[in-house]
């Protein structure tokens, strides 16, 4: 389900159960993960050297239009603009 309204097409990984049930969960409530829509990045770094995106910023679909940017900061603090 990448490359929609819902989930956008930057830095996708295999999807699981888990990515599958997220993926329904912000479809059915017409929401859409706008990060997933900018090359941002992974957003957590293991201290082994692996890096993944495991946190998302959902809004609803009806927003998309109005929205200019969406980051992650290194605190864990959201933005969307």
């Amino acid at each position: 389900l990448t490359n929609n309204n819902y989930i956008g097409p930057h830095n996708p990984e295999r999807q699981n159960y888990n990515g599958t049930k997220l993926a329904e969960l912000v479809s059915s409530h017409d929401m859409m993960l706008c990060n997933t829509f900018y090359n941002l990045g992974p957003t957590l770094f293991h201290h082994t050297g692996s890096a993944t995106r495991p946190d998302y910023i959902a809004i609803p679909v009806g927003c998309k239009e109005r929205l200019l940017s969406c980051w992650m900061n290194d605190d864990s603090a959201t933005g969307v603009v």
